[in-house]
């Protein structure tokens, strides 16, 4: 059975398939030189240059895959005429998701440990991988965001294809999306890295802004699928191995 269609097989008539997910996104502030080695050929960082941090507890979902946490770094770029976020670092914590996301999106998932906790005004994050406490994040709620940016509504490249003599290729995807709320977040963030996952390198500065969204997204019955729209130099596997892949 083939990935899409075990997506399609829901537990009864759901709609979404991810159900009142909560997303802590980050905007931060980054070394443009130091992130452009992390893309692709042909993709450009966007200026001024900037990432998303984001730190997600999906306690609910309609597909076959256990409730999980997820973290990722996102780099808004500019690929042709499209502006999109190209996602180089992710982790969760449950090994189907891992599976699902790494075949059928090309997103570079690893395993890590995460948390996300919201408690009254007061937001906690964390995330550890291999014994090194990568994140940290600790924050207030400010009140709710008037018509929110979209999350995962927008163009979404990753890197899908295996190592070896196969060609890797850039996958485009976005996902329908319905926000229930999103509110401001004041926050600290403190980010470390390790030789496995590096993402000290970018030297993540400024706090731009930050958001708390509570959503329900990808639809059951949509017909946009990822699809593959340009071909990845193997330099690109080979320079960013240990990011990706240890």
């Amino acid at each position: 059975m083939g990935i899409l269609e075990d997506m399609r097989r829901i537990k009864g008539d759901a709609e979404w398939m991810w159900v009142n997910a909560s997303i802590l996104a980050i905007d931060m502030s980054l070394d443009a030189q130091a992130a452009s080695s992390w893309l692709p050929g042909g993709m450009k960082l966007l200026e001024p240059a900037r990432a998303t941090v984001f730190v997600a507890d999906y306690p609910e979902l309609t597909i076959d895959v256990d409730p999980y946490h997820e973290v990722a770094l996102l780099l808004h770029v500019r690929f042709g005429w499209m502006r999109a976020v190209f996602n180089p670092w992710i982790l969760v914590d449950d090994d189907s998701a891992l599976i699902l996301g790494r075949e059928s999106l090309g997103c570079p998932k690893k395993m890590g440990k995460i948390s996300l906790t919201v408690e009254d005004d007061h937001v906690e994050a964390s995330v550890e991988r291999k014994g090194v406490q990568l994140l940290e994040v600790s924050g207030a709620l400010k009140g709710p965001v008037h018509n929110p940016p979209p999350f995962f509504d927008r163009h979404w490249i990753n890197v899908w294809g295996l190592m070896g003599l196969t060609v890797q290729k850039l996958l485009h995807w976005r996902a329908q999306e319905e926000i229930h709320e999103a509110q401001n977040v004041d926050l600290s963030i403190s980010v470390h890295g390790s030789a496995k996952d590096p993402i000290h390198e970018l030297k993540l500065g400024e706090v731009l802004e930050a958001r708390l969204y509570r959503m329900n997204f990808a639809r059951t019955q949509s017909r946009a699928v990822p699809i593959p729209i340009f071909p990845v130099s193997p330099r690109f596997m080979l320079r960013n191995y240990a990011l990706r892949h240890l």
